[in-house]
């Protein structure tokens, strides 16, 4: 035989046993153990540290039957909306991600630039709209990641390329950083 001859390979059926497939299990069971977990140890660890601090900081309010559990079952109401928003962001198509990434991160710029201009000043630092409750840092957190995942796939055939690919990315993280850094 020669280089580049092709042989057939034998036609006898093999005799070995198929492997049995798993079924399809629906959802990442590895990620909603670490999910459980992680739930159930910062529930612990608020129960721990904020029993004495509760109890003296709600007594007369809650009385003392609620009082020693008001900031851990104020967290447990927190945790349980959390999963709530989870389940509701799993279900919906990260196809419309890519259709929203861009406005949504124009929206965080602009609340970032807002907050330097107009946020409420707390305690020396200027972060907060509406009393604290809104910080637009947080919501930029969520939204960079978002807005990478975007960016990142619709550029991914030069992400080898330095000029095209890091400076960019470099430019984007920088930027959104630096707003968040401007605020004292």
């Amino acid at each position: 035989m020669g280089i580049g001859t092709y042989v057939r390979p034998s036609s006898r059926k093999s005799t070995a046993v198929p492997a049995r497939r798993a079924k399809p299990v629906a959802g990442d069971l590895i990620l909603v153990a670490t999910v459980i977990a992680l739930c159930v140890f910062g529930l612990l660890m608020v129960f721990s540290a904020s029993t004495d601090y509760s109890l003296q900081a709600y007594l007369e309010e809650m009385g003392p039957e609620i009082a020693p559990y008001y900031i851990f079952l104020k967290q447990v109401g927190l945790m349980l909306g959390g999963l709530l928003v989870a389940l509701v962001a799993s279900r919906i198509d990260y196809h419309l991600y890519r259709k929203w990434a861009v406005p949504m991160m124009a929206l965080s710029l602009f609340l970032l630039i807002a907050v330097l201009i107009f946020g409420e000043e707390v305690l020396g630092s200027r972060r907060t709209f509406i009393g604290g409750s809104l910080q637009p840092s947080e919501l930029a957190k969520v939204v960079t990641i978002i807005y990478l995942a975007v960016w990142l796939h619709s550029k991914r055939e030069y992400l080898h390329d330095m000029l095209l690919g890091l400076v960019p990315l470099a430019l984007i993280l920088g930027g959104i950083g630096g707003l968040i850094l401007l605020e004292p």
